[in-house]
């Protein structure tokens, strides 16, 4: 039928299989139709429908050129629509996004084959052992050795792509189409790094969907903050493994060891699995800190460098101009939960030391409790100080509960803290 004149019809589903052309891809075809002609006819089906030729066609029609045309009978329309698929794999140069797309289409039709294959063969098992060809029968033949197991493995391999990122791609392409959209198809991001930001986004609404309908416990009502020895009052305000982040800043010299002994003590019970501690800490009580918190149980996760801003202190016995101060982290458990990296660098600034002479900016706080925790969870500081780590929780809209023994820090602490939450409030 080659060179025969055909009433040539278009079908959206067929349309819809064929990968677009940037617009300088269809100039040059257009280009190379004009000067040197068709030199690939057009295919259709015994009813005329277009199966492959879609960009020359258009050209064909644009420059007034009658194109030839081939003729070509399939089994039926599953057959048609996998052969404009593999003409299009073959011939083209696909994105990796238009190779999932592609493949996405496979799918469905593979799936249908297997699924005549099984039901063929089983057919012929009933034949030979004279069993019913009923419903029953075709439910066991499917069961543990299912047809359809390796068919990703087989489009993944079709379309010419690995395996993880065909599976990737799918991930995103289904579960997160706007990410699809506005970046992998157009080629803002690869399939990989969607996948990223994919999982991370998914962690992150698993993480707020869980804090939101964790009610097994409240904070107490108008007493986020309670004066006294943070030892004993946790003990009656604060339930078991139930805290989502500690983080602190106790005083830095080697007379204050007993307080992180207190403070590995505490964590170690209030924490919830895989919820972190985090604590500033004097360079030289580092090894002795690291020793206290483990004996809890605590696992010693990672040292995050603050750099300070000046002016700046010094260790007249090391022979040390301190320009950074260490934070460490602790993880409660053997796995931490966690929605994205953090850095282990944060640029800090000169806190004034208005309120009292320990006083920090917020700049680390927000740091660590923007990554190790979501909204509504709750962050604790056993030694308040002036607020500063309440302040921040309340600002990134996380719950707080804070402890401090000296009442005149309290105080402080309380009236930094209230007008947060003011403000809070009359933004709502």
């Amino acid at each position: 039928m080659s060179g025969h004149e055909h009433a040539i019809k278009i079908t959206q589903e067929f349309a819809t299989l064929v990968p677009k052309l940037s617009p300088q891809e269809y100039e040059s075809l257009q280009t190379s139709i004009k000067v040197n002609g068709l030199l690939i006819p057009l295919i259709v089906n015994q009813n005329g429908v277009l199966l492959d030729g879609y960009h020359r066609y258009r050209a064909c029609q644009e420059l007034g050129i009658k194109p030839q045309v081939e003729a070509k009978i399939f089994p039926g329309p599953l057959e048609e629509k996998l052969f404009v698929i593999n003409v299009n794999l073959k011939r083209r140069q696909l994105t990796n996004a238009q190779k999932v797309e592609l493949g996405e289409s496979l799918k469905p039709i593979y799936k249908e084959l297997a699924r005549r294959n099984s039901l063929s063969n089983l057919r012929q098992n009933s034949k030979i052992n004279g069993d019913s060809d009923d419903a029953s029968q075709l439910t066991r033949s499917s069961g543990s050795n299912d047809p359809l197991g390796r068919v990703n493995d087989i489009i993944a391999k079709e379309v010419g792509l690995s395996r993880m990122t065909y599976q990737r791609g799918e991930t995103v392409l289904k579960r997160a189409p706007e990410i699809w959209n506005e970046q992998v198809r157009v080629g803002k991001i690869t399939i990989n790094k969607a996948y990223s930001v994919y999982k991370r986004t998914s962690r992150k609404e698993d993480l707020l969907k869980s804090a939101i309908s964790n009610n097994n416990y409240q904070l107490p009502q108008d007493t986020p903050l309670i004066q006294g020895d943070f030892v004993e009052k946790s003990r009656i305000f604060i339930l078991d493994n139930s805290i989502d982040l500690i983080f602190t800043d106790p005083p830095y010299g080697r007379e204050w060891l007993p307080l992180y002994k207190d403070l590995a003590k505490v964590a170690s019970r209030v924490l919830k699995s895989g919820a972190s501690l985090v604590t500033n800490v004097g360079h030289c009580i580092i090894p002795d800190v690291i020793e206290h918190m483990e004996s809890t149980g605590l696992m010693y996760w990672w040292p995050i460098a603050v750099k300070l801003m000046g002016p700046f202190n010094r260790s007249f016995d090391k022979g040390v101009s301190i320009k950074w101060k260490p934070l460490l982290w602790f993880v409660k458990g053997e796995k931490r939960i966690a929605v994205d990296f953090i850095s282990d660098y944060i640029e800090s600034r000169t806190p004034e030391k208005v309120l009292h002479e320990w006083e920090q900016g917020t700049e680390e706080a927000e740091h660590v409790i923007s990554r190790l925790t979501v909204e509504n969870e709750i962050v604790c500081d056993p030694l308040l100080g002036s607020g500063t780590t309440g302040v921040a929780a309340l600002n990134l809209g996380r719950k707080f509960i804070g402890f401090e023994k000296d009442k005149e820090k309290f105080e402080i602490a309380k009236g930094r803290i209230s007008k947060c939450c003011k403000k809070a409030k009359e933004a709502i």
